[in-house]
């Protein structure tokens, strides 16, 4: 009797849900390298973010390091204390 294939769950042609795997697929080595090096992946997205030296926005910085105002606010507090922003 000739296998019958399951239908397609939604999730499997939901892009947000793909991409989120792809990410998580990419990432995950950098990601360990990086908390290797002693940072959060938060704090080097806050890093890369400012590499350039351009001032911005908490609000800007924010929405490219996607992180919540709140949380970002505690990351370079935290980042601060280390001597790591000034």
């Amino acid at each position: 009797m000739p296998r019958m294939n399951p239908p397609p769950r939604f999730v499997d042609d939901y892009l947000p849900a793909l991409l989120a795997q792809a990410s998580h697929l990419i990432s995950g080595e950098f990601h360990a390298v990086v908390t290797q090096q002693g940072f959060t992946v938060s704090e080097w997205r806050v890093l890369a973010t400012l590499s350039d030296g351009e001032a911005l926005s908490i609000g800007r910085l924010s929405q490219i390091a996607t992180l919540k105002q709140s949380t970002l606010t505690r990351v370079l507090d935290r980042m601060a204390l280390k001597g790591q922003i000034e």
